[in-house]
């Protein structure tokens, strides 16, 4: 299955809602001019992509990007207290429709970004998004989600993170 997912020149979160042969970012982004940066409370070089992680690359030029494999349909993701990448797998999805393991992992609201922070209401495929983890756990991406047994659904209504000033760590230098 191919998917066809926008970029915008300069920055992007990305993500890769198929497996493909060659997950290398070279392969996947052959019109990239940065490497791929992951996120774990600092930044990470990565070569080898994953579905269901997002990441950080730049581009020159505006484009479609194709991607070629085998649908990701649900995917866990594991995140640290703080700010985190998730991704995306091959459907749209509700925002609602993620779960945490423990419950109640996440803050309110999930950021999408497109030349600036914005609050996501669903999943998209081939984009990537900030979260805010207030302990170490996964979340879970997936459409069977309200069938999930984990722990709670997304957004936490009693999280005291501020929409309009939210400190997303900045793309790297």
């Amino acid at each position: 299955t191919a998917f066809r997912f926008p970029v915008v020149r300069y920055w992007n979160i990305i993500s890769i809602p198929v497996a493909s042969a060659d997950m290398s970012t070279a392969a996947l982004f052959p019109l990239h001019v940065t490497p791929a940066y992951s996120f774990y409370g600092q930044y990470r070089v990565e070569e080898e992509l994953t579905p269901g992680e997002g990441y950080w690359i730049k581009f020159n030029t505006g484009h479609d990007v194709w991607v070629a494999g085998s649908p990701s349909l649900s995917d866990t993701v594991d995140v640290v207290p703080g700010w985190n990448f998730i991704g995306s797998i091959a459907e749209t999805i509700p925002v609602g429709n993620l779960r945490t393991i423990p419950a109640d992992l996440l803050s309110r609201y999930i950021y999408g970004y497109q030349s600036g922070s914005y609050i996501a209401n669903q999943i998209e495929p081939g984009k990537g998004y900030w979260v805010y983890a207030l302990d170490a756990g996964k979340v879970i991406i997936s459409n069977s989600g309200l069938n999930s047994v984990a722990g709670s659904t997304v957004p936490r209504p009693d999280s005291n993170l501020n929409p309009t000033t939210v400190f997303c760590a900045p793309p790297p230098a």
